[in-house]
C-alpha cells in the first residue's frame, strides 16, 4: 500500500529496525530478530490530531448530506504532511472512491496503532475486507474462520451472564 501511493516517509517510520544489544543467556540464533528494536521508543499514541482529522473527513463522507470536497481537502492535509500529491478529481467526485481513500488513508497514517479494526466495524467493512486477507490465502489455513455479522460483537464474560441472568449471550459464542 505505502508503494503504491509513493509514500516512503510513513513506510520508513513504520518498519524501522536497528541493531541493539541482547543478553545471550539463550543461544541468539533461536530468536528470529534477535539482536533487533523497534526505533521510536517515544512513539506511544495517546491521541493523533490526524485521527481526529480523518474522523472530521469520515463524518463529512458518511453524513446527511454527503461534503465530499470538504472531506478531500482534509484527507488532502494529511497526504501533503506525508509528502504526497491531491487526491485525483475521480476520487474527489464519487463517495464510493473518496470513502475507500479515505479508509486507504487511515491505514497508512494509522498503521500499528489499533484503529483498523474500529474503523473496519465502524463503516460496515469486516466481512468485506476480513474475508478477502482468507481469500489471498485460499487453502494455506490450518483453520479457516470466516467473518460474518456476528465477528462485530465480542463474547459476554461468562462471570457476568453467571451474575445476571437477564443477560443473554452474544450471538456466534
Amino acid at each position: 500500500l505505502y508503494e503504491e501511493q509513493g509514500d516512503t516517509k510513513r513506510y520508513n517510520e513504520s518498519v524501522v529496525w536497528y541493531d541493539c544489544g541482547w543478553s545471550n543467556y539463550y543461544p541468539a540464533d533461536h530468536y528470529a530478530f534477535m539482536y533487533k528494536c523497534r526505533s521510536a521508543f517515544n512513539s506511544i499514541i495517546y491521541l493523533r490530531y490526524a485521527d481526529i482529522l480523518l474522523l472530521k473527513a469520515e463524518a463529512k463522507i458518511m453524513g446527511e448530506a454527503p461534503d465530499l470536497n470538504g472531506a478531500a481537502d482534509i484527507i488532502d492535509r494529511i497526504r501533503n504532511r506525508a509528502g504526497l500529491g491531491k487526491l485525483p478529481q475521480s476520487t474527489r467526485s464519487s463517495k464510493e472512491a473518496l470513502l475507500q481513500a479515505y479508509m486507504d488513508e487511515r491505514r497508512m497514517e494509522l498503521a500499528f496503532e489499533g484503529q483498523r479494526w474500529y474503523d473496519l466495524c465502524r463503516l460496515n467493512k469486516v466481512e468485506e475486507v476480513m474475508n478477502a486477507v482468507y481469500a489471498k490465502d485460499s487453502g494455506r489455513h490450518a483453520q479457516e474462520n470466516l467473518f460474518n455479522e456476528n465477528s462485530y460483537l465480542l463474547a459476554i464474560p461468562q462471570g457476568a451472564i453467571d451474575q445476571n441472568e437477564n443477560l443473554i449471550q452474544n450471538p456466534g459464542y
